[in-house]
């Protein structure tokens, strides 16, 4: 593979980020729809879309926390009057 080559598509309604797990091998996909889509890293180029958690919409941007076992959203309001929040979830092996 050369830079910029496609290995993965996925059917997410937009994302602002990506959360990887090195060590585990656990891929994070936060998606504006209201689902965070988990995948499991099989080889270098092989992967395994383990579940699609139910989230809230306008979450798009997260931040794992491997030594916690957390993985954080943030929820944006966009165009609505609900106020942002930030959705913890545990990390399970």
């Amino acid at each position: 593979m050369s830079g910029g080559d496609r290995f993965l598509s996925l059917a997410v309604e937009c994302s602002d980020d990506i959360a990887f797990d090195a060590e585990k091998g656990g891929i994070y996909v936060p998606g504006s729809e209201g689902f965070t889509s988990v995948l499991q890293q099989k080889s270098a180029d092989q992967y395994e879309l383990l579940a699609k958690v139910p989230g809230e919409p306008g979450a798009k941007t997260c931040l794992l926390v491997p030594s916690l076992a957390r993985f954080c959203v943030a929820v944006s309001p966009g165009d609505t009057k609900a106020a942002g929040k930030v959705l913890i979830y545990r990390v399970v092996s």
